[in-house]
């Protein structure tokens, strides 16, 4: 600690997480026949919409159990649009099933960032006149896809504008700081924005509810990056992979209700020079597909002038620094070129820039910091993106983080 002092370090450290959890820890206590996960579908369609959710449910009572799920739907008026109920099933000790509901529903509002509009969702797992439990969400009806080199939400062309933000907090650290959150995703919306990058890793569930209700278009990322594949030994590679599977499959279940995400990112600037991680890079994104199909799988690339691998991506997601490089390369020049032999290669697939920019201090007027040449820069690369198959440019970063390198 004296030697942390004398360097002038001991601030820097202490605002460093080693241990500990960063999220809440709640204790639920419930039925031994529950309603264990919940995956819900809600689209316009021409006339109305449509609305589903597959609800797994678990007996692990001594005895078998009639049971059967009621849905209700209502809008943000509180009038209920549908309330109904599933078949009833009869679940032996120590078994599960998928309870489906689907229904179509007249007249309802499309979820867009220039209008969030959310409705109520109330699941309630019945046994007889018994309720065994019950879930609350908020749903939104959209549609997003990637089909002839461009965006598409709910039908319509999207081009996405924002930024890449990290969770860190002067105040909490890496806890999560729910007012800090508010703040900063109402000014990206006020700074015209109506896309953020979650990066990278799961972000708390608080500022997800917070993108559902601003309208702010989100992708949801888990932390794998900078993967090295065998370099770093082929045992912790495969490990490495592992818990990537494992961490990807955590956070689609956590976070498929949300209609804001729109993309699952498996990965951020790992070296795909390496075979070992762009084949890992594809299993995961065909995973996401797998455990998500309504939603976009991507991973983003900081190699992709040297070494492209975008087969089994959804969306073609690229980081570049021109201003950054020694010698600094004019910006135009580097995304214009490298952009369009990009779409060469890929030409059916949307480009998404999900980092441009340079790094500036607050308040500071010369030097490498300046906040000058920092727009200057976002300005000039900007530029650059008014192309037909860029849909969309992520500037870094909302604020940066307080890591000590």
């Amino acid at each position: 600690r004296d030697v942390e002092r004398s360097r002038g370090l001991g601030d820097v450290y202490k605002r460093q997480n080693y241990g500990g959890p960063l999220r809440e820890v709640t204790l639920v206590a419930g039925d031994y026949c529950r309603m264990a996960q919940v995956r819900t579908r809600a689209q316009p369609v021409e006339g109305g919409g449509t609305v589903g959710a597959e609800v797994l449910v678990i007996n692990d009572r001594p005895t078998e159990m009639p049971v059967r799920v009621r849905a209700c739907l209502a809008d943000g008026d509180g009038e209920v649009l549908v309330d109904s109920r599933s078949s009833l099933i009869t679940l032996l000790p120590a078994q599960k099933a998928v309870v489906e509901l689907s229904q179509r529903i007249a007249d309802v509002r499309p979820w867009t960032p220039e209008s969030p509009t959310l409705y109520h969702l109330k699941l309630s797992l019945l046994s007889g006149d018994e309720t065994l439990g019950t879930r609350e969400l908020r749903i939104g009806f959209r549609t997003i896809e990637a089909r002839d080199g461009k965006l598409w939400l709910n039908g319509e062309p999207l081009f996405l504008l924002g930024f890449s933000r990290h969770e860190d907090s002067p105040d909490t650290h890496m806890c999560p700081d729910p007012d800090l959150v508010r703040r900063d995703l109402v000014a990206m919306k006020d700074a015209g924005a109506n896309f953020v990058r979650l990066c990278h890793y799961p972000h708390s569930r608080h500022e997800l509810d917070l993108c559902d209700e601003l309208g702010l278009l989100a992708m949801a990322e888990i932390p794998l990056y900078w993967w090295e594949g065998d370099v770093e030994g082929e045992g912790v590679a495969q490990a490495k992979l592992r818990a990537a599977k494992e961490q990807l499959e955590a956070l689609v279940t956590r976070d498929i209700n949300h209609p804001s995400v729109i993309f699952w990112s498996v990965s951020n600037e790992t070296h795909e020079e390496r075979p070992e991680v762009v084949a890992g890079n594809e299993a995961l994104v065909r995973r996401a597909k797998t455990l998500d199909p309504t939603r976009l799988a991507v991973h983003v690339s900081d190699h992709w002038r040297t070494s492209p691998h975008f087969d089994a991506d959804d969306v073609v997601c690229v980081n570049g620094y021109p201003s950054m490089l020694d010698p600094p390369v004019d910006g135009r020049t580097f995304w214009g070129e490298g952009l369009a032999r990009l779409h060469m290669a890929y030409s059916d697939k949307p480009i998404l820039v999900t980092e441009f920019g340079r790094p500036a201090l607050y308040s500071a007027h010369s030097g490498w910091y300046d906040q000058a040449k920092q727009a200057e820069a976002i300005e000039r690369e900007f530029d650059a993106f008014d192309a037909p198959y860029v849909c969309g440019a992520t500037v870094w970063c909302w604020a940066d983080h307080a890591w000590p390198p």
